[in-house]
């Protein structure tokens, strides 16, 4: 109880801002606060005052380039949210462009993203003008709009603000988009959506990816590899991404191959067999909908898969391409059953591309099955030493 209140009347006394910076504007500690009993304590994204009252935050700086707009005035045991950017009264010819009888998808492109030149920072009409446009009508329109508001979802390569700030964006804004009617809208957006770093968007952009996932075709591909980027990022559970690709790799086309991709490479991000996480059920889903990626999946997870006669001569007699680094843990971890698969396989010459790739591959096994199952010579018996060894 003692605990409570002191932390209570801590924050009763502390007026604060959470502050998002245009990094062309300035930083921090261009704010100014008034109202304030004593010296402000700053961290990143964060403004601290003591305060019995009603403290008014400003941006310091002279000029009318840059205004700090928002929750600026704030009383004790509050938190405030503002942003520095552009006046309004700045970006009038910016905004007329955006009005809903003249915006074009290339208006919408050159203010926000820049086509020929770095684009002029927004206003705060312009960029909630720019929400209101992810409802237009114009499927071309919403697209663009999908574009331009990458760099504010937090924290992608162009962010305007530092990683600190608060999201700008509205919360369920990405959640409206995924459930648009325009199946191009939602597929630009599931690819869009890898783009999400951190920040408050982060668990609505998971979600909207999950459900992208049961959508339409073009749509499921987008997500299922956005998915599989933001696993292997650590920025969603590779669980999640893990139990929407065993799902998609059953269904035809690029969406399946595209959720097998993503169960090959979440190879290198999971530590291993735990739970829902099953390689070998993995690798024979994979064999039985999209063979020729099971090249890929079972090489990822091929600590994990012992080998399996019958998939080694699918693999080998259904398929076109090879993993290297699978044939040699092959001859590697069980020589004498892979030697029985490449005999069976290709027993004598004429040999194809692949057995003689497999063949210079494998040029220096060790194991005499495996060199008589590729016809290769016994190794050379390495002689004595050459190097003088002292004796006159």
């Amino acid at each position: 109880m003692l605990v409570f209140l002191f932390t209570w009347l801590s924050l009763a006394g502390t007026a604060s801002l959470h502050v998002a910076v245009h990094h062309e504007a300035g930083t921090i500690y261009d704010i100014a606060a008034e109202g304030a009993d004593g010296m402000c304590s700053v961290q990143p994204g964060r403004i601290s005052c003591p305060a019995s009252g009603i403290v008014r935050f400003r941006w310091g700086p002279p000029g009318d380039e840059w205004e700090l707009v928002g929750e600026v005035a704030v009383p004790p045991g509050e938190i405030g949210r503002a942003y520095v950017l552009a006046p309004d009264e700045a970006r009038e010819d910016e905004l007329a462009r955006l009005d809903d009888a003249v915006v074009t998808p290339e208006a919408i492109r050159e203010l926000f993203l820049g086509t020929t030149e770095r684009p002029a920072p927004p206003s705060r009409a312009m960029l909630s003008r720019l929400v209101e446009l992810a409802l237009h009508s114009d499927p071309q329109i919403q697209r663009a709009v999908i574009d331009a508001l990458v760099p504010w979802w937090r924290h992608t390569a162009a962010d305007p603000f530092p990683p600190e700030a608060p999201a700008i964006l509205p919360d369920g804004l990405i959640t409206r988009l995924a459930r648009d009617d325009n199946f191009r809208t939602r597929r630009r957006l599931a690819n869009r959506l890898r783009e999400v770093r951190q920040g408050a968007h982060v668990e609505e952009a998971l979600q909207a990816l999950v459900g992208l996932t049961d959508d339409r075709a073009p749509v499921q591909r987008a997500a299922i590899a956005s998915l599989s980027v933001q696993a292997r990022a650590e920025r969603v559970p590779a669980e999640v991404a893990w139990e929407r690709a065993m799902r998609q790799v059953r269904e035809p086309g690029p969406p399946g191959r595209a959720a097998a991709n993503t169960l090959g490479h979440l190879g290198g991000v999971l530590e291993g067999p735990s739970g829902d996480i099953d390689p070998v059920e993995a690798v024979s889903r994979t064999l039985q909908y999209h063979t020729e990626r099971g090249w890929n999946v079972w090489s990822a997870w091929k600590e994990h898969v012992p080998f399996d006669r019958a998939w080694v001569d699918l693999l080998l007699r259904n398929t076109v391409g090879l993993s290297t680094g699978l044939v040699k843990h092959w001859s590697e971890s069980s020589p004498d059953d892979f030697a029985e698969a490449l005999s069976a396989w290709e027993p004598g010459p004429p040999h194809s591309p692949r057995f003689d790739e497999i063949r210079s591959h494998l040029a220096r096994t060790p194991h005499p099955a495996v060199r008589d199952a590729l016809q290769l010579p016994g190794l050379p018996v390495e002689g004595p030493s050459s190097v003088d060894d002292g004796i006159e």
